[in-house]
């Protein structure tokens, strides 16, 4: 393992016995076969903060289309060709949207127990069993596959979650409307304004906090709902094509080199052609957007205010 300011690579091999796959998120090296056990050997793709290592006596689905694998527990072996299915669908519909994701080594799929949680990390996703087997939470690996099309934020400001948590949240609600309807995309951005409102209750500093500070007390879990919120309303400012060249462009250019507030709104600005100053200013560095979304306005109105 060695490790640098970005995070670090690893060099993995996991012993277990004959019947047991190994899934890793990273790079599969090779496998060793011995009289009792079968060792597999993973490497990171790239400088990492986490290593996620499951074993099972797997199933193991593939595409070499876009170079996407499934581990699926026995039982769910034809849930796992759906998921496949959805994670192709998915991928087409983002990189029509914004482009390929830039380097891309493949995708993995991880079956995990009930209680650990559906996360992602490069290039790989554990999903719960509950989702993986719930046809109506296939929307959930919308989301985390479209982590791949993140950029990445400075790291005084990371923890806000707005360029990792606030865009997958939005992506996943295009993929809803893409493949499920206008009416399945609308009852998903309500149910996303109704979680913030109810974190208002619960602690009235989430809607008083603006989005660039919620670094500051730990208030990124808002990202995906407010944060997501406000994409929405800048989709209907800029309309359809201005918001697909704005988020191709800004991938481009800070998918390797760091973005903060400030460099979204310069850019923004530059690709709508127009003045955001306010938007900005009640989205993201101040909080008069949370008054918005108490009074229920619906999006279109609310970007009123912007044109």
């Amino acid at each position: 393992m060695a490790a640098s300011r970005s995070g670090f690579t690893y060099r993995v091999e996991t012993e277990v016995p004959p019947g047991y796959i190994v899934a890793c998120g990273g790079r599969s090296v090779e496998t060793k076969n011995k009289a009792n056990t079968i060792t597999f050997v993973f490497e990171s793709y790239k400088p990492t903060w986490r290593i996620d290592i499951a074993a099972a006596r797997f199933k193991m689905i593939e595409d070499e289309g876009p170079k996407i694998r499934v581990f699926a527990i026995p039982e769910d072996e034809g849930e796992g060709r759906r998921i496949l299915e959805a994670a192709q669908k998915s991928f087409r519909f983002y990189s029509g949207l914004f482009g390929e994701a830039g380097d891309f080594p493949g995708y993995t799929i991880i079956e995990v127990p009930e209680g650990w949680g559906s996360q992602a990390s490069d290039f790989y996703v554990l999903q719960t069993a509950a989702a993986f087997r719930d046809k109506g939470r296939t929307s959930e690996l919308y989301h985390e596959i479209a982590h791949n099309w993140n950029v990445r934020a400075k790291p005084a400001i990371q923890r806000c979650r707005y360029f990792d948590e606030a865009f997958a949240s939005y992506f996943q609600g295009l993929a809803i409307r893409e493949f499920e309807g206008e009416e399945a995309f609308e009852k998903y951005m309500t149910r996303l304004r109704d979680r913030f409102l109810q974190s208002c209750e619960r602690d009235e500093e989430n809607g008083s906090t603006p989005i660039a500070e919620y670094w500051r007390e730990e208030r990124g879990e808002n990202s995906y709902t407010k944060g997501a919120w406000s994409l929405f309303v800048l989709h209907q400012v800029v309309g359809d094509s201005v918001l697909r060249s704005l988020v191709s462009g800004f991938l481009r250019e800070f998918r390797t080199r760091e973005a903060d507030f400030e460099s979204f709104q310069g850019f923004a600005e530059k690709a709508a052609g127009m003045n955001l100053d306010r938007f900005f200013k009640e989205w993201i560095f101040g909080a008069e957007s949370s008054r918005l979304l108490r009074e229920k306005l619906d999006a279109g109105k609310i970007a009123e205010r912007y044109r």
